[in-house]
């Protein structure tokens, strides 16, 4: 891996983006990622962000649930990408934004919780990719809809959200099925105290496409 890291640092710096790397050796992958964290924390240009991706195999979940937990603590925004095996990115054209309104607080002012870095990853990648973004919001009831209309208008103004097709879901999640338009990749955003590895394995099972799920460091601001 080493002999490749000088070759990939080159690509990123051909692409604009200023990229650096250095050897962490450690007893185990967890405690590597950990230290690179609280140690990146003393670096001029702070990392803010940490990347994992989930393989086939279950019996490292344990230490994803870890390090996402601990990334937050220290303030790093998560990104947990989880490829679907049978057709990966697709096309790279179509994003599912997913937006569970029973966690977030409709009145929507400054910043919102949870759901920050997700909603600016659906942006950057739309524009990236020169695509098209869906909006999927999850409501309790038909008494939420109206409410959630409300909200997803005065969020996609403040957010400055590209044109989107919104898709409003009544009861998905707590029946335990999503059902949403194709696409090559969807965005959902997870609580903190939810990373429930198990669980993101089945979701992305039943939607059959590849996933990228978000959790906020508490820094992020979608609305800013």
């Amino acid at each position: 891996m080493t002999e490749r890291m000088p070759g990939l640092v080159d690509y990123f710096m051909e692409q604009n983006i200023s990229s650096a790397w250095a050897l962490v050796e450690a007893e185990n992958f967890r405690s590597g990622v950990l230290t690179c964290m609280q140690g990146l924390k003393a670096s001029f240009f702070t990392p803010n962000t940490l990347f994992l991706s989930l393989t086939d195999e279950a019996d490292g979940d344990e230490d994803i649930r870890i390090l996402m937990d601990r990334a937050r603590q220290y303030g790093f925004g998560s990104y947990l990408y989880l490829p679907y095996k049978k057709v990966g990115l697709g096309l790279e054209k179509t994003i599912n934004l997913w937006l569970d309104l029973h966690k977030l607080d409709l009145d929507l002012g400054y910043k919102v919780e949870d759901v920050n870095l997700g909603i600016l990853t659906a942006y950057l990648l739309r524009r990236n990719w020169k695509g098209r973004l869906n909006i999927n919001v999850c409501v309790d009831d038909e008494r939420m809809l109206e409410r959630a209309k409300v909200f997803i208008v005065n969020l996609t103004l403040n957010a400055r959200l590209p044109k989107a097709e919104t898709y409003y879901h009544i009861d998905l999640v707590e029946k335990g099925v999503l059902a949403a338009p194709n696409a090559d990749l969807n965005i959902l955003s997870l609580r903190h105290d939810q990373i429930n590895i198990k669980n993101i394995r089945q979701l992305v099972e039943d939607l059959g496409t590849s996933c990228l799920f978000t959790l906020d460091g508490g820094n992020e601001n979608a609305l800013a």
